[in-house]
């Protein structure tokens, strides 16, 4: 949601509208058969995610000009249907199951693109998809396990942390007299963590002393970071950190005074903005944590 906040500055293009029915949210009509998955998809993020206060002040800061390429996935049949039956099952009123399969490309259309003129990838879960270790597995059979007999609509996903934190394990480990050894596995079936720009996690650890004071610490971020294109208003991929399966380190705490209990936690974060090593978040959450004792 919190994408168009650098669009312009990342000097980007119109995507492709997509071509969808216009008018009302579909489960007016869907939902008389299939009352359960209306109700789920009332609760989701994609009913919401033309209205979500934090996608509309992001759109605030575009030009009207500039506005068709958030509004291409966040309303393409108009903010009230948000992102509702025809936009994803391609049916109508006139034919309701003209289609009802939603194959992966279905969810790539929005979960991947580049922008015009430029091949670089700003989204791209569908390719990493697809060269993980999940690339068999439906998009739908984690973001959508069936529930009550039909496929979940909640669309829970990155927009819940307590989702996330079932897919990512850490473990952690002295390593001598003033380090810990970290080890993070992701059962994603993309990086960690995938889809847009602002989200990253961040790992926090830091030493106590024996009254509690921090006497050490130690922090690791995955992420993507964004540098400018020479002679343009554009920008590219600097650099990406984020996990990909596993990954493990040794952290060193280069402590002050001697270790008495050793403290850690794992953030999904959401980023407005940066400048240098400085970030202002629009939310952090604890997926992970634990403590040593020294």
């Amino acid at each position: 949601a919190a994408f168009a906040l650098l669009v312009l500055a990342l000097g980007c293009g119109k995507r492709e509208e997509k071509v969808a029915t216009p008018g009302p949210p579909a489960t007016n009509a869907c939902g008389t058969c299939h009352a359960a998955i209306a109700a789920e998809w009332n609760g989701s993020f994609h009913h919401t995610s033309a209205t979500d206060r934090t996608y509309q002040a992001s759109l605030a800061h575009e030009e009207p000009k500039d506005r068709a390429f958030c509004t291409g996935c966040h309303a393409p049949r108009g903010e009230a249907a948000g992102i509702d039956c025809v936009t994803c099952h391609g049916a109508s009123f006139e034919a309701p199951h003209a289609r009802v399969a939603m194959p992966t490309a279905a969810c790539a259309s929005c979960h991947e693109f580049a922008f015009e003129g430029r091949t670089e990838l700003v989204q791209k879960t569908a390719s990493e998809h697809a060269a993980s270790a999940f690339a068999s597995v439906p998009c739908a059979d984690c973001h959508m396990p069936v529930r009550d007999g039909h496929r979940d609509h909640r669309f829970l996903a990155g927009h819940a942390p307590e989702t996330v934190a079932r897919s990512v394990h850490v473990e952690a480990a002295r390593e001598g007299e003033a380090a810990v050894r970290v080890a993070i596995r992701s059962d994603a079936g993309h990086a960690f963590p995938t889809g847009d720009m602002f989200r990253r996690v961040r790992l926090e650890v830091f030493a106590e002393g024996a009254r509690g004071e921090i006497v050490g610490s130690a922090e690791r971020v995955f992420e993507r970071t964004w540098s400018s294109v020479p002679q343009t208003a554009a920008r590219t991929q600097a650099s990406d950190t984020r996990i990909r399966g596993e990954w493990q380190s040794v952290l060193p705490l280069e402590p002050t005074a001697p270790i008495a209990r050793v403290r850690w936690r794992l953030h999904y974060e959401r980023v407005v903005a940066t400048r240098g090593p400085y970030a202002t978040l629009a939310s952090s959450d604890v997926l992970r944590e634990g403590e040593l004792a020294w």
